[in-house]
């Protein structure tokens, strides 16, 4: 951006605009009075909007008035997709206005539509806030298109195509990503998650292993080798290890307490162990069948006849058709019945 100091007001426009680098330098909060003096001269300046947006959005965290400086810009007539982009971003993420953001990002594609950012944005509201997924993988892939080295863009197709259970895209372009991010610890992961859902236990073990090695506080991943070793059963001390540290980084996890649990309840005599944790599945997240049906079976081995028939019978108000809870029901009266004889 160039100015001509033909008065008092362009003089603090170039100041303004000298200061647009002081954010990721080292002097947000003066950066941010700069462009607010030049706001004072001029409200409609429009790269001095611009770059307070940012700051108040990156840095002082006020929203609202990031909100106002994007609108003043868009008041204005910007032909800036950015612009459309970024007030598209903070209604979806930060005031839930999710129409008014779609608006914004049909605007900023009509602007220009060979912008993976926007591209970018769209897929993320389209999965995250619309459930569209489909639709959310087309946008994620024009992205790449238009930027194949966009990380973020590739991951969220990768993970798009795992929802739709489309495990070659997602197995493609996870490999592609960690070609170019070889230390992408969640890459490795959701390349690992597709790996089981193929039934490739061992290949995706490795996987698993390379991302608890970048990023070892991650407790989904530590919660998925201790699945995998516990399918593969070659190393029976190690899904416990593992369960543990994931509730130890995170005890609201109810699919650990069910894993956990029922590991408890198959593989050892621990019912008091497994008991608590399909119990905190349960309190964590009261719609997993398998945690009532595994917890009704414990409590039933440990005499606990009317709460082990409780939990039978929540498990089937959840799932009625599921074949196996009625043959657990079925065997839980067998069992009262020879308790009787």
């Amino acid at each position: 951006f160039f100015f001509q100091a033909e008065d008092g007001i362009r003089d603090y426009k170039v100041t303004g605009v000298q200061t647009c680098a002081l954010p990721i330098l080292e002097d947000s909060e003066g950066a941010l009075e700069q462009f607010n003096r030049a706001l004072d001269w001029d409200p409609s300046f429009e790269i001095a909007n611009f770059y307070a947006a940012m700051l108040h959005e990156k840095y002082t965290g006020d929203f609202d008035k990031a909100r106002f400086h994007y609108q003043q810009m868009i008041d204005n007539d910007t032909r800036e997709p950015v612009v459309y982009n970024n007030l598209a971003n903070l209604l979806m993420h930060q005031f839930s206005e999710l129409h008014q953001a779609n608006a914004l990002l049909d605007i900023a594609l009509k602007l220009d539509s060979e912008i993976a950012e926007i591209h970018a944005s769209k897929g993320v509201l389209l999965r995250d806030y619309f459930g569209a997924t489909a639709r959310a993988a087309v946008s994620f892939s024009r992205a790449i298109e238009l930027n194949p080295n966009d990380q973020l863009s590739r991951l969220n197709l990768a993970e798009t195509a795992i929802d739709l259970r489309d495990w070659e895209v997602a197995n493609e372009h996870l490999r592609i990503l960690i070609k170019i991010q070889p230390n992408h610890a969640l890459a490795h992961a959701r390349l690992a998650d597709v790996l089981i859902a193929e039934g490739m236990l061992e290949e995706s073990l490795e996987y698993l292993q390379i991302s608890i090695s970048l990023e070892e506080k991650d407790p989904h991943t530590h919660n998925s080798i201790a699945v995998v070793l516990n399918e593969l059963g070659k190393d029976l001390a190690g899904p416990l290890k593992h369960w543990k540290r994931a509730l130890e980084l995170q005890e609201l996890f109810p699919a650990v307490h069910l894993n956990l649990g029922t590991y408890l309840f198959k593989k050892s005599s621990d019912l008091n162990g497994a008991a608590y944790h399909l119990s905190r599945a349960i309190e964590l997240d009261a719609g997993l069948v398998d945690a009532y049906n595994n917890l009704a079976q414990v409590l039933l081995l440990s005499g606990e006849i009317n709460s082990s028939r409780e939990n039978f019978l929540m498990a089937l108000k959840l799932d009625q058709k599921n074949p196996l809870l009625h043959e657990n029901l079925a065997n839980f009266h067998l069992e009262i019945g020879r308790a009787h004889v």
